[in-house]
């Protein structure tokens, strides 16, 4: 395991822990709003875009230009391509997704036309790779300064016109009906989800971006309808979702964007799983609370102690022990069923024992004891262990 309180004093590495900070404060606000509006494929289309915008910066570079940062070519494309989106004289004339289709390809197209003009001799070009998945590694210092100006202007409009979102994004028009302008503040809206895309390009890439954007805030809608919530719940889970992806990709050397990206998108499924069980009765909320407590403590708790005693190899059995007969504890009383009923457990703890041993071995968790996808795993299963046996009984009774 690396020695993060040397990492954490490199300059690189903290610049990557912000710059993780300032777009997941950009993703939670508004890709809430995109969630709501159902402008996700909008947002695609305005990523893409700023594919062009990079190659641009990168070529008038080349040609003497040298103050034209990528990140303003990619602001340049992005706003632009969000004004088009939101001029009535195409929305009258062009379906919208034949719009965002055509601004789509044409951004790609452009990008790749201008990084293949760009002279190599004279400008040092990212390596498209980079562009489209994002290297968060190499953010500088330039590129937080910008990304903290764009959040303040983003947070600044949406404070300033919370109540027309928060009606515009709900009932469009009912909106109109009370007087607002919705044309403008649909405008303001496009403009504020491509100031959001810059800020994520160098955190993720433009492939990525969508994700990025939008699952804290879909995660966040399946548990909860009001805006403000919304948006409070999504920048959370993006801030601690995007902080682990970054640890996972220095611990393992992979990615980071794609790290982030693969964290977040399994976390959205274990969401979807626990709001299908929940409303379909399998399960009461309180007791996926307990099963990712007890995981965490009991499975981080006794390896970590393992490892500071010495005695890893004898602990991770005693562990595993131990958290699958407090998991047995938490299901009895989740099913709420007779001493009788208890023993329909014991089939998905013993199938749990084998799952998280084996993960443990694939994975080559044993060598590493503290590393966070040990807890995770641990409190993957204490979920999983908790759905099986609330399931199980759920059949067995109604046969």
């Amino acid at each position: 395991m690396l020695d993060w309180s040397e990492y954490l004093q490199m300059a690189f590495i903290q610049r990557m822990f912000i710059a993780g900070l300032l777009a997941s404060l950009a993703c939670g606000v508004v890709g809430t709003l995109v969630v709501v509006k159902r402008n996700v494929f909008i947002a695609g289309g305005i990523s893409h875009t700023t594919f062009g915008g990079i190659g641009l910066a990168y070529y008038l570079q080349s040609l003497g230009l040298t103050w034209f940062d990528p990140m303003y070519g990619a602001v340049l494309f992005a706003v632009g391509a969000a004004l088009v989106m939101g001029m009535n004289a195409v929305k009258k004339r062009l379906r919208e997704d034949s719009t965002i289709g055509g601004l789509w390809v044409l951004g790609m197209a452009a990008g790749i036309l201008f990084l293949n003009m760009v002279d190599r001799t004279e400008v040092t070009v990212q390596s498209p790779e980079s562009i489209l998945f994002g290297n968060i590694l190499l953010i500088s210092r330039a590129d937080l300064i910008m990304m903290a100006v764009l959040l303040a202007v983003i947070y600044v409009f949406i404070v300033l016109t919370f109540k027309d979102m928060e009606m515009l994004t709900f009932d469009e028009e009912y909106s109109a009906i009370s007087g607002i302008k919705v044309g403008i503040m649909n405008m303001v809206l496009l403009v504020l989800i491509a100031l959001t895309v810059t800020i994520m390009i160098k955190v993720v890439g433009v492939v990525l971006i969508i994700a990025m954007l939008v699952i804290p805030a879909a995660v966040a809608n399946l548990f909860t309808k009001r805006l403000l919530s919304m948006m409070i719940w999504a920048t959370v889970i993006g801030i601690v979702l995007t902080t682990a992806g970054n640890v996972i990709s220095v611990e393992l050397d992979a990615p980071p964007g794609a790290s982030i990206v693969l964290l977040m998108g399994s976390v959205f499924l274990v969401a979807l799983f626990v709001k299908w069980t929940t409303s379909q009765g399998l399960l009461r909320g309180v007791s996926v609370a307990r099963a990712f407590i007890v995981g965490t403590i009991g499975g981080g708790g006794s390896l970590l102690a393992g490892e500071v005693l010495g005695l890893y190899p004898v602990l991770i059995s005693v562990a595993v022990a131990s958290l699958l007969g407090l998991l047995l504890f938490i299901m009895s009383k989740a099913v709420k069923g007779k001493a009788d009923r208890y023993r329909l457990l014991i089939p998905p703890v013993l199938m749990g024992t084998l799952l998280t041993t084996g993960l443990l071995e694939i994975l080559g968790i044993e060598a590493d004891p503290t590393f966070s996808l040990v807890i995770l795993i641990y409190s993957l299963a204490g979920v999983l262990l908790v759905f099986m046996g609330k399931a199980i009984y759920t059949v067995t009774k109604s046969s």
